[in-house]
């Protein structure tokens, strides 16, 4: 993909209306009139599942926070195909509601929080590089510099921290 992918993210009450529902919808702008690919998730009844979702730089990938087994996601952007996930930690049941994801720019790493913590994942290989820590309190936003060198997060505390992306 030439980076010529749009996505968004929208959340409802399924029909059912005991549980909330998730989806992400990619559209190919080179592609008008063709159907837009999507990923839909089961949420709980206080939420939808998917929290956060990306497209890599170049369209090619959607990367998407979940709940339960799989916690982060990378799906082909044009058919939809799960590609790789990164299986819950050993809690399982933590509330996944505040965790966002942020790409790097160069698209080989995404960052996300996970409680107090940052986690680095290769997106190629989707296996957990390394886990960045030394907040006391939920992160709340994360973000790479523009020279992918660097990992920024700040928590609920109000502090924030600054990383070496590969000396953490």
């Amino acid at each position: 993909s030439d980076g010529r992918r749009i996505a968004a993210g929208f959340e409802r009450e399924s029909s059912e209306a005991h549980r909330y529902e998730s989806a992400v919808v990619v559209w190919d702008l080179d592609r008008k009139g063709r159907a837009p690919m999507q990923v839909r998730i089961p949420g709980a009844p206080d939420h939808g599942g998917i929290h956060d979702f990306a497209l890599d730089p170049g369209g090619a990938r959607l990367y998407l926070v979940a709940d339960k087994h799989a916690w982060l996601r990378a799906y082909d952007a044009g058919s939809g195909k799960l590609l790789g996930a990164v299986p819950a930690p050993v809690n399982p049941a933590r509330d996944r509601s505040r965790t966002s994801i942020r790409i790097s720019h160069d698209g080989r790493a995404l960052i996300a929080n996970d409680g107090a913590d940052v986690v680095i994942v290769d997106t190629e290989t989707m296996d957990v590089a390394t886990r960045l820590r030394g907040h006391t309190h939920q992160i709340v936003t994360l973000e790479f510099s523009p020279d992918d060198r660097l990992v920024a997060a700040s928590a609920l505390d109000g502090s924030t921290l600054v990383w070496d992306r590969d000396s953490g």
